[in-house]
């Protein structure tokens, strides 16, 4: 896919232009897409614009393209870049209409999207409609693939502890990676720093609270959500959905040199009303190296982080010694970048750690034999890695 193409670039280009609105009063504007090909063009020229050409092919989209949109002036999702592009369950230019006091559908608009997704439905247990789904195939000389999104929905806070709830993933498959989804895909929609999907029932204030009438005061993940409920929210005059997460990273490790292949989607969860968003980042679809130890800090901390034996049959004794009080976390990888293991979190004041691990994951399972790599973070910064195998 060439990312400078004459073709696709006017087609992009003409496609805004036909369907851009004209908005005095807010400055976040989405120009949702006129046609699959207007899709494809924004998903290659913003989304994945910091990826080389060469890297990229085969982008497909498949439900209705005005479920998708660019986005413009969207200082407020917290993104470095303010501009990207968004995926809906419903209409992409109902995301920027100002949310309404005492209403509590202010997005709600069917489309003819996909019906019965099977990876949405396996990820959400329930029907999924109205889906919006881009993939296509990347290839990278690094060790992990990431991106940013933030995820809004309609649905907060009414619908929060409901049996059935809007659904989205990322969807990531390659060679040596192994998941319970399509084509042997990872989910990895995570909750940083735990293996929990973000959805409305994980990451969310409490159940209840219509607009303007104040938000709910329960927690669950909810350092991670913004309100967007009541007038005295920033983006209440710009912004449709009731919530929206902080921004987010998407990251899973591939195989350097691999063509792998990712699926984006997003579905109404046992109805087609109360839609919800997915807001990608312009340019955040990277590759870069989980393994390379180049960020050390300096002058912060002498490291050493050992393991032994390595190679190991059943238990290997990780050390680790660092010369302040932090917060420090171990964490284990897979070899296709997965997180299977977290060995110590929490502030230490202690200047060395002994851990001993069975090789197995975060559920107890034991794990199949294989390249892993230990990684030591203080105060939430990556001071070293170790690649250790199991046999």
């Amino acid at each position: 896919m060439k990312k400078v193409d004459v073709f696709s670039t006017l087609l992009f280009v003409s496609t805004l232009l036909i369907s851009q609105k004209a908005s005095a009063q807010f400055d976040f504007v989405v120009q949702p897409c006129a046609d699959s090909a207007a899709v494809i063009a924004l998903v290659d020229t913003v989304f994945l614009a910091g990826m080389p050409p060469e890297s990229i092919a085969n982008i497909t989209f498949y439900g209705d393209p005005t479920s998708v949109g660019y986005y413009s002036d969207g200082h407020f999702l917290g993104f470095e870049t303010t501009k990207g592009m968004i995926m809906t369950n419903g209409k992409s230019d109902d995301a920027d209409k100002s949310n309404i006091c005492n209403s509590a559908q202010n997005a709600s608009t069917n489309n003819s999207g996909v019906e019965n997704d099977p990876d949405l439905q396996l990820l959400s247990g329930a029907s999924a409609h109205d889906g919006c789904i881009i993939e296509f195939d990347y290839k990278s000389t690094d060790d992990t693939v990431r991106f940013n999104y933030v995820f809004a929905s309609e649905e907060y806070h009414d619908y929060v502890t409901g049996l059935v709830n809007d659904m989205f993933g990322f969807f990531l498959s390659g060679p040596g990676i192994t998941g319970p989804y399509s084509n042997n895909s990872e989910y990895v929609a995570l909750i940083p720093e735990t293996f929990t999907g973000v959805t409305i029932n994980t990451v969310n204030f409490g159940k209840g609270g219509i607009t303007c009438t104040g938000k709910p005061t329960g927690c669950t993940n909810c350092e991670w959500l913004k309100d967007n409920s009541q007038m005295s929210d920033p983006a209440f005059n710009r912004f449709v959905y009731d919530a929206l997460t902080k921004p987010l990273v998407a990251k899973l490790g591939i195989q350097a040199g691999e063509w792998n292949h990712i699926k984006m989607a997003i579905g109404d969860g046992g109805d087609a009303i109360y839609d919800s968003g997915v807001l990608l980042e312009k340019g955040s679809f990277t590759t870069r190296l989980i393994t390379d130890v180049s960020e050390i800090l300096p002058n912060k901390t002498q490291k050493l982080l050992q393991v032994a034996p390595n190679p190991f049959d059943e238990s290997t004794l990780i050390s680790a010694q660092w010369e302040y009080s932090a917060n420090v976390r171990i964490e284990i990888y897979s070899n296709t970048g997965q997180c299977v293991k977290m060995l110590k979190l929490g502030n230490s004041s202690t200047d060395n750690i002994q851990i001993q691990w069975y090789g197995r994951d975060q559920n107890g399972n034991i794990l199949p034999s294989g390249i892993y790599h230990v990684l030591m973070f203080l105060d939430g910064i990556k001071v070293e890695s170790l690649r250790i195998m199991k046999k």
